[in-house]
């Protein structure tokens, strides 16, 4: 099974420098993404908390502020205790300018009506039924409420009420009303760029901002109710998180905090965008960065690989040079390694011409031995079959002249001979055929494997060696090779068929062929003999047999030239055969041109 990480490892020595800078580089990559992740994470959660503090120092100036104006409230309304109507009046003018914040300041009584107020139209009515006043009589000493309508103007104020008392006994409260707009002014508190400050009433509602640079006046509106003051109100516990005021449509970092002693909250908000700006410059600076080093390491890995490449180049093209039967020799590189297989290179290509030379030598020596043993063959051969027809001659002579003087014995004696010298002189002559064939090189084509099996069967037929066989013929893939040669192959093993199946009742042969990704097979099976496979390895061999020629007649040579016709087309034969079951030969012919 093929290993996952070779699938992607490439086989070329660029594509394996660039995945080892990949390697490099992509940890790096990652280590950046981490630190990033940090940087973000750190800067969110610093941001958050910074958001959280300045709540809490703002509503914290507010609290101080308010805390100090209802002391001054006090020693106001004791001060009014010991006065006259008109000078108490003039007192409580005095008062309000002092407070940029503070419209006005009120004297009412127990019950609730406006005895004195540095606001025109104020005396005589009743404050009684407000929620701020109830508080003073329910006990508390001073209390602020939350936005109102005052009923005289109409304007939209916070009134900071204080008790003014005798013991337990109720004399009278001030009241100080303050314009919201104004409480900003009195505390010195600045935000950043784009950052925002408020402080919450009970309901949610704004009462006083500070806006940053950029922050439009109209963001957060006057209308605004903020759901988080009002949760943070109700459940007296921090919150920071995400929120967006609408018309804005900018996501910001906030916070809100609980005030207990005004029952109001306090929050602070920064956009996002503008928390993040330096974790961005540094993003967009470190990814300079690594891409600048991706880049060059790209560049040197093309560099180094394209001088390897080159250098391997110059070694390949000697290599070629040197396969085509030329001298070659390569310039030695300045990488040491590639130095080394120059070097090496040129041994061997100074030992392989030494070595071709002596093969030079050795070939026309063999050339001349084949030549002088095809003589000697044939001189042998033509000797040989001189005395052969002799003696064939002679004995035939002897049987029809004379075989009324012979006895049985002699004539079968003389039948032996005959039978002998005619087996000899086909061993000669199939030795002859398997020399020559052996020498002959084959002449490459495309091969009609089936038009030339038909045209062998019948030439078989017409020698009579088919017998009463059924012969099938199937789907053959076209072969590449010598028409000549493959036809020899496909005589042999057909008339092998042929001759043992020929004892059978019902003989019959098959020859059929597959294709296959890097060769076609072929075979040709019949319902014959068979043989022990146990001596398959004497199958192919010159001479031998697995039958005595009492049962079949043969030289033994068939096979053995099948075998060596398609070894020189770079194929292979192999059997299968069962004793009584008949018997396969399979042939392969590689697909691939030579």
């Amino acid at each position: 099974m093929k290993s996952p990480f070779k699938r992607f490892w490439p086989n070329d020595l660029r594509g394996r420098l660039t995945v080892l800078v990949l390697a490099a580089l992509v940890p790096m990559v990652i280590a950046q993404a981490a630190i990033f992740g940090y940087w973000y994470s750190t800067r969110k959660s610093a941001e958050l908390q910074s958001n959280l503090e300045l709540a809490r120092t703002f509503g914290a100036l507010y609290e101080r502020y308010l805390s100090d104006l209802q002391h001054a409230e006090l020693t106001l309304g004791e001060a009014l205790l010991r006065l006259e109507p008109e000078p108490a009046l003039a007192l409580l003018e005095s008062r309000a300018k002092n407070y940029p914040a503070i419209h006005s300041f009120t004297w009412a009584n127990p019950e609730g009506k406006i005895l004195l107020s540095s606001r025109a139209g104020a005396p005589g009515i009743s404050v009684a039924d407000r929620e701020y006043f109830r508080e003073i009589i329910r006990g508390k000493q001073w209390t602020i409420s939350d936005l109102l309508i005052t009923r005289v103007g109409g304007d939209e104020r916070l009134v900071l009420a204080r008790a003014v008392r005798s013991g337990e006994r109720l004399l009278g409260v001030v009241l100080g009303e303050i314009v919201p707009e104004r409480l900003g002014e009195t505390l010195t508190a600045r935000r950043s760029r784009g950052g925002i400050l408020a402080l919450f009433d009970r309901t949610g509602r704004i009462i006083s901002i500070v806006r940053g640079p950029d922050v439009r006046a109209t963001v957060p509106s006057s209308h605004h109710v903020d759901r988080m003051a009002q949760e943070v109100i109700r459940s007296g516990q921090d919150w920071s998180g995400f929120l967006r005021f609408a018309g804005e449509g900018v996501d910001r970092l906030a916070a809100r905090t609980p005030l207990p002693g005004l029952g109001w909250a306090a929050g602070a908000s920064r956009p996002f965008a503008e928390v993040m700006a330096p974790v961005r410059r540094n993003l967009f600076l470190v990814l300079l960065v690594v891409l600048t080093i991706c880049l060059a390491s790209f560049l040197l890995a093309e560099f180094v690989g394209r001088s390897i490449i080159n250098s391997v180049a110059v070694v390949r093209e000697g290599a070629a040079t040197l396969a085509a039967g030329s001298e070659a020799r390569v310039a030695i590189p300045q990488i040491q390694e590639l130095a080394d297989l120059a070097r090496t290179f040129n041994h061997m290509a100074e030992q392989l011409t030494q070595h071709t030379a002596s093969l030079e030598r050795a070939a026309e020596d063999l050339r001349r031995s084949n030549q002088e043993l095809e003589a000697f063959s044939y001189s042998v051969s033509h000797d040989l079959r001189a005395p052969l027809r002799a003696i064939d001659g002679f004995s035939h002579a002897l049987m029809e002249d004379y075989s009324e003087q012979l006895p049985q014995d002699a004539q079968r004696y003389l039948n032996i001979i005959r039978d002998n010298t005619q087996r000899m002189g086909q061993l000669i002559d199939d030795l002859l055929a398997y020399s020559r064939l052996g020498r002959r090189e084959p002449n490459f084509e495309m091969i009609d494997m089936q038009a030339l099996t038909r045209m062998i069967a019948e030439n078989l037929k017409a020698a009579g060696e088919t017998g009463t066989a059924v012969l099938q013929i199937g789907d053959m893939p076209r072969a590449y090779g010598d028409r000549t040669l493959i036809g020899q192959v496909l005589s042999n093993l057909l008339s092998n068929a042929f001759k043992f199946s020929s004892t059978q009742e019902q003989p019959r042969v098959e020859v059929s062929g597959r294709e296959e990704p890097v060769q076609n097979v072929y075979w040709v099976r019949d319902n014959g003999v068979g043989f022990d496979m146990s001596y398959q390895h004497k199958l192919f061999g010159i001479f031998q047999r697995l039958h005595s020629m009492n049962e079949f007649p043969g030289t033994g040579v068939g096979l053995a030239t099948v075998q060596r016709l398609l070894q020189k087309h770079g194929g292979r034969v192999w059997a299968e055969s069962a004793v009584g079951k008949g018997a396969t030969f399979y042939i392969a012919l590689p697909r691939r041109q030579r």
